[in-house]
């Protein structure tokens, strides 16, 4: 755990798997919108085959190095204890800072989307329309991105992201948790025009690490987000 990444193995590490998730996006989401499923189907499935197989791949081949068998022991940071109330008034307000952070940059975004990215197909933009696709393929996409955004990738991120290259980051670099936020911010190639917001979720997320050295504070926090999201994401289906 004491190894130091040099700082283009450390980029690299960042946004490798952000390239390929792109990348395969570009590629499903044309299809799967012809056959009538939104673009967030797409991308789900997509961040499902780029982001789980290099970022868990990466780690448990690092453990095997380590250990010589599958076993993250020496690789992800030993988390601290925290009591039930402390973890529980973290997880709460940090949800309440990501919500005043999505809420604030709502409207900036969307023009910034509007202004620098309109050029884009419209497929590739993952808002939708409700009304433009059956319940059935809306139903298909609400269930792909509960587990996939709701469990999969949470967990997957923050051991890598948080537990892992966090810890590695080059040593001479000074406030390595806000080049750790930026880092992941840029990792989402397929959103650009929500590099802000996704700096300052990045800082919300490291914060538990950086102070606790408690990466499963920070997977409940991004766990319990993207949670939420979907379940609003059910209720708008439900009213339809």
């Amino acid at each position: 755990m004491n190894e130091h990444h040099s700082l283009i193995k450390s980029i690299s590490l960042h946004l490798l798997p952000g390239l390929l998730v792109v990348v395969l996006y570009i590629f499903l989401a044309p299809i799967l919108h012809h056959q009538g499923y939104p673009s967030l189907l797409a991308l789900g499935i997509a961040a499902l085959l780029g982001i789980v197989p290099l970022q868990l791949g990466h780690l448990f081949y690092k453990a095997y190095q380590l250990n010589g068998k599958i076993s993250l022991k020496g690789i992800i940071t030993p988390t601290q204890s925290m009591s039930g109330m402390q973890f529980a008034a973290w997880l709460v307000g940090s949800l309440i800072i990501l919500i005043l952070i999505g809420g604030i940059s709502f409207a900036f975004e969307s023009n910034i989307k509007t202004l620098f990215f309109g050029w884009l197909p419209d497929w590739y933009f993952y808002d939708i329309n409700f009304k433009s696709y059956s319940k059935e393929a809306l139903l298909i996409t609400a269930w792909v991105r509960l587990a996939v955004d709701g469990f999969v990738l949470p967990i997957t991120e923050e051991l890598y992201f948080r537990g892992y290259l966090f810890h590695h980051l080059p040593e001479k670099i000074k406030n390595k948790w806000i080049m750790a936020a930026l880092l992941f911010a840029v990792y989402h190639f397929w959103q650009p025009w929500n590099y802000l917001s996704l700096f300052l979720i990045s800082l919300v997320l490291v914060v538990p690490v950086m102070k606790f050295n408690n990466v499963y504070l920070s997977i409940a926090i991004h766990m319990l987000a993207n949670i939420i999201g979907t379940l609003l994401f059910f209720g708008q289906i439900s009213q339809l």
